[in-house]
């Protein structure tokens, strides 16, 4: 038995329907690649929010991979006693003892903790997170008036009056004394 042809020409509207319906169908894969990818990376912002970056550490003690409080209770625990011993510095050829302590200098483990964690969808951020970083600062706290105040009595301790040559005669002898350089601590430098 033949097979009958259709001799009836397409309709036009009919290929065009059909060659959109073409196209629309890499669309759908398309949006569902970027629907699971934009919702891995906020899911991974969320997990990160309360980790510290991979590697990081502050002033030498490692931080990197442990949650919020694991890591202020880190840096507590390790910087503590350090944070209170007498630092030994030179002024001129007068050796003084800084005290931070008495300076009002002291550290924010939860500012410095907060400064790396935290919901941040910043690409950067996220890839700090895995690819991790380096040393980070510590976040001081100071008390202007107590560090100039241990600085003025530091300045006192330490300033040495320089004395000028001298010539002189004596007895019909020729006498010199030699000069000897002065010391001062620049306070506002210090500060600084």
């Amino acid at each position: 038995m033949p097979r009958h042809r259709d001799t009836k020409p397409l309709d036009v509207t009919a290929l065009r329907r059909l060659k959109w319906r073409r196209r629309r169908l890499w669309l759908i894969p398309a949006v569902v690649v970027l629907v699971i990818l934009g919702g891995g990376y906020v899911a991974a912002a969320y997990y990160f929010a309360d980790r510290v970056p991979k590697g990081a550490t502050v002033a030498g003690v490692h931080l990197g991979g442990l949650t919020e409080a694991e890591a202020i209770a880190a840096l507590g625990t390790e910087l503590a006693a350090k944070a209170a011993e007498p630092v030994p510095t030179r002024i001129g050829s007068t050796e003084v003892s800084f005290d931070p302590v008495i300076a009002g200098i002291g550290f924010s483990p939860e500012n410095t903790v907060g400064a790396l964690t935290g919901l941040d969808f910043n690409p950067v951020r996220l890839w700090d997170h895995i690819a991790g970083i380096g040393a980070q600062p510590l976040a001081l706290v100071v008390d202007r008036s107590a560090l100039e105040a241990h600085l003025a009595d530091l300045a006192a301790q330490a300033a040495i009056r320089p004395v000028n040559a001298t010539l002189s005669v004596a007895s019909g002898a020729v006498v010199t004394a030699e000069p000897t350089d002065g010391a001062a601590l620049d306070e506002a430098a210090a500060s600084a």
